[in-house]
């Protein structure tokens, strides 16, 4: 399988049939602070991933006890 676009952990991925594979979000580096906003498609049969222009919306929100 072929390197993604930009490194990433902790992500969500989705497949749509047998042709498409979706990464979603995730973070950056070695911290949970550096959140990823894109979204790459990953296409099995060409094997290549592409970056998508559209951005997710990040939420950013504090507990306090």
């Amino acid at each position: 399988m072929a390197p993604m676009k930009e490194k990433r952990h902790y992500l969500s991925s989705c497949t749509i049939g047998e042709e498409f594979i979706y990464a979603f979000g995730g973070f950056f580096g070695s911290t949970e602070q550096e959140i990823n906003d894109t979204i790459e498609v990953y296409e099995i049969e060409k094997n290549t991933w592409s970056l998508l222009t559209v951005r997710m919306k990040v939420i950013f929100f504090s507990l306090i006890l």
